[in-house]
C-alpha cells in the first residue's frame, strides 16, 4: 500500500505530488497545465463570513454561497492543521501524504486502533467533500437552526472537518462525539489527535462548535485490544482537550450514553440528520451495521438486515436520515471526485465545482491556486 503512494501520479498535465503550499495545479479545469515555477498560495482571510441563507444564490449563474463557504472553511482548516503540525515538529512524509496536507498520519503509534487503507485516507483529504456533504444534508432536509448529530472518527480527520464545516455553512448546529484513537494513516499521532485538531480550529475561529464528548475508539469503542498503557494515554488525551469522556462499561450503555448526550445538547429540538464518519463501533453498530448502510445518504432503515445496536441504527429506525461516510474511494467516484487528489481542493469532474462563488474574496484567492 505504501508503495502505491511513493511515485507521483499524473492526471492530464498535472503531477499529483504537489505540496499544499506550492499548488499551482488546476486539474479540475480542462486544458490546465503546471508551471515549472510553483505558485505560493497566499493565506486566506481569517475572519469567517456571515452564515448565508440556504436559499440564497450568488449573482454568478449557479454560484452557491453556502457550498462556497463550506469548501473555503474546510480548506482554511486544512491549512491551519498542516501549519500546526509543522510547528509542533511532526514531520510530513511525502510518500504517504503527496499533497503535504498534514492530515495523514503514520503506520503505527500507541493510539493506532486498527489497520487503515492509505488510498482511502488520501482520497479523503479533499475540501471538495464539504460540497458533497452540503448536498447530502440538503437532500436530508437539514435547514438553518437544526441540530445535526455527528459521530467522528480519528481515522478520517479531513472528513471530520468537511462534515463540521458543511453543517455550519448551512447554519445548522453540529452535535459531535469524537474518538481519540485512529486507524493506520489517520490522526494517530499522540501530539496531534483529532480532538486536538478540532480544539485548535475552534480556537482559530475556523469552526464554531466543539465536540460534546469523546471516546477511545477502536475495538468496542474502548480500544479493547490495546495495552493498558495505550488506554491510559487515550484517556489522558481526552482529558487534555476537556471533552466529556464516554466511559460506560457495557456496549449498549455506551450507545445509550451517546444518545443521551445528543438529546441533552439538542435541548428539545428534533435531530434533523445523523452523520457517521468512519467505523466507530458504537456509531455504526459494529461491522454488520457498517456494511448494512450504504455509503452516502440513507433515508430508509435497511429493514432486511439483522442489525446490532448502534447510534446509526437507532437514529435510522426513528426516521432520521443518516449520512454514512465510509468506503471513501467509492464515494469519491460516485461524486466524480478524484481518488488521488492533486491538491487539497480538487473537484475532478464533479459539476459542483461550477457552484463555487469566485467573486467571493476568499474563494477567489483559493481558486486562483487550486482546482475550482
Amino acid at each position: 500500500m505504501l508503495g502505491d503512494a511513493q511515485a507521483p501520479r499524473a492526471a492530464g498535465n498535472c503531477v499529483r505530488a504537489v505540496p499544499l503550499a506550492l499548488v499551482g495545479c488546476c486539474c479540475a479545469v480542462a486544458g490546465c497545465s503546471v508551471s515549472k515555477r510553483p505558485v505560493v498560495s497566499p493565506p486566506l482571510v481569517s475572519k469567517a463570513p456571515a452564515v448565508p441563507s440556504v436559499a440564497q444564490r450568488g449573482p454568478a449563474g449557479n454560484c452557491d454561497p453556502v457550498l462556497t463557504r463550506a469548501v473555503v472553511e474546510t480548506q482554511r482548516a486544512f491549512v491551519a492543521v498542516r501549519d500546526e503540525r509543522l510547528r509542533r515538529g511532526i514531520t510530513i512524509d511525502p510518500r504517504v501524504d503527496p499533497v503535504s496536507s498534514g492530515l495523514i498520519g503514520v503506520s503505527r503509534t500507541p493510539i493506532t486502533t486498527v489497520r487503515g487503507n492509505l488510498v482511502a485516507k488520501q482520497a479523503s483529504v479533499n475540501a471538495a467533500f464539504a460540497a458533497v456533504i452540503v448536498e447530502m444534508l440538503r437532500a436530508a432536509g437539514v435547514r438553518p437552526g437544526d441540530a445535526v448529530a455527528v459521530g467522528l472518527s480519528g481515522s478520517f480527520p479531513a472528513l471530520n472537518i468537511a462534515s463540521l464545516a458543511a453543517i455550519e455553512a448551512l447554519g445548522a448546529q453540529p452535535l459531535a462525539i469524537s474518538s481519540v484513537g485512529a486507524s493506520t494513516w489517520g490522526a494517530n499521532h499522540p501530539r496531534l489527535t483529532w480532538p486536538a485538531m478540532e480544539q485548535l480550529l475552534v480556537q482559530r475561529s475556523i469552526l464554531r462548535h466543539r465536540s460534546i464528548g469523546a471516546s477511545r475508539g477502536g475495538a468496542q469503542d474502548i480500544a479493547k485490544k490495546r495495552s493498558e498503557a495505550a488506554k491510559r494515554l487515550m484517556d489522558q488525551l481526552i482529558q487534555d482537550t476537556g471533552l466529556t469522556p464516554i466511559a460506560a462499561r457495557a456496549f449498549r450503555q455506551r450507545v445509550e450514553a451517546r444518545m443521551a448526550l445528543y438529546r441533552q445538547h439538542a435541548a428539545g429540538r428534533k435531530i434533523a440528520a445523523y452523520i457517521n464518519v468512519g467505523g466507530v463501533t458504537t456509531s455504526v453498530g459494529g461491522s454488520v451495521g457498517k456494511r448494512a448502510f450504504s455509503p452516502g445518504l440513507n433515508t430508509r432503515f435497511p429493514v432486511d438486515e439483522p442489525l446490532t445496536d448502534g447510534v446509526i441504527v437507532r437514529f435510522s429506525r426513528s426516521g432520521v436520515p443518516a449520512i454514512h461516510l465510509v468506503q471513501i474511494r467509492a464515494l469519491a467516484r460516485q461524486y466524480r471526485l478524484p481518488v488521488h487528489p492533486a491538491a487539497t481542493l480538487d473537484f475532478g469532474r464533479s459539476p459542483l465545482r461550477g457552484q463555487i462563488c469566485t467573486h467571493d474574496r476568499q474563494a477567489a484567492r483559493l481558486c486562483a491556486h487550486q482546482a475550482c
